[in-house]
């Protein structure tokens, strides 16, 4: 539903001295079969949640809640 890629948040630099890009693709699915699992061990739980219902967010997830509603409005694929 949304293709995400702002320089300003997501831009990491790492101790290194690496700096990356990175770009969020954003799905849509309207249907689920199987059961969550984080195979990387990166994740401390993984969950679904009603939009209403939601956990504390982190900021820069605002802006994907507020593309997904105009998505759900528009039924167009969103930049930003």
């Amino acid at each position: 539903m949304g293709f995400r890629s702002n320089p300003k948040i997501e831009t990491v630099a790492y101790p290194n001295g690496d700096r990356v890009q990175n770009f969020i693709l954003i799905l849509h699915a309207t249907e689920w079969e199987g059961s969550l699992a984080c195979l990387d061990g990166e994740s401390l739980a993984l969950d679904f949640f009603d939009l209403k219902h939601l956990p504390p967010l982190m900021l820069t997830d605002m802006p994907i809640l507020k593309k997904f509603q105009e998505y759900k409005r528009s039924g167009k694929l969103q930049l930003f």
